[in-house]
């Protein structure tokens, strides 16, 4: 595009990507998930391409901030697949790689799991397919927000019973 012409474009997709577009929202059923992990006392954060303005835009139409505990954009960090994002939240969140699984909905996010040494939950209703999210080896693969519930329930259960097995 020529200068003056990328601006326009800009200018238009911003205008109408966060002001007139009113189907930017969360997926059906996807706060009623985040909520219920935030009950369960999961901290949650996000890890973006989007830059802290774009990020800013979201949060004043879904109010980010009410759910997340943090949220790490690409112009304060190295892009993804560079682990420098997770390492920076799990730093802020007082976090282990052991504690922490990265869900996500592409390429980008299942290398970024592999290079920061935590655990992938790929989801099918992003941005890929299941096949394509195979070649991440994720930790599991959801289909709905009630299998991302599910396996943290049980991904839960197991660890309790593991550390009661090696205390006892």
């Amino acid at each position: 595009f020529p200068e003056h012409m990328s601006k326009d474009y800009y200018d238009f997709y911003v205008d109408y990507f966060f002001k007139v577009d009113p189907s930017i929202g969360y997926f059906p059923g996807a706060q009623e998930m985040l909520d219920e992990l935030k009950r369960r006392g999961y901290k949650l954060a996000i890890a973006t391409g989007k830059a802290r303005r774009g990020l800013a835009r979201f949060n004043d139409r879904l109010g980010l901030d009410k759910t997340f505990d943090d949220t790490i954009c690409v112009d304060e960090s190295a892009s993804k697949p560079d682990p420098l994002m997770i390492d920076i939240l799990l730093e802020r969140q007082g976090a282990t790689k052991e504690e922490a699984i990265l869900i996500g909905d592409s390429a980008h996010d299942g290398q970024t799991a592999i290079n920061a040494c935590v655990d992938f939950m790929a989801v099918t209703f992003g941005a890929r397919s299941e096949e394509e999210m195979k070649a991440f080896n994720p930790a599991f693969i959801a289909h709905s927000f009630d299998e991302i519930l599910n396996y943290l329930s049980v991904s839960a259960q197991e660890e309790e019973r593991s550390q009661a097995t090696s205390e006892g």
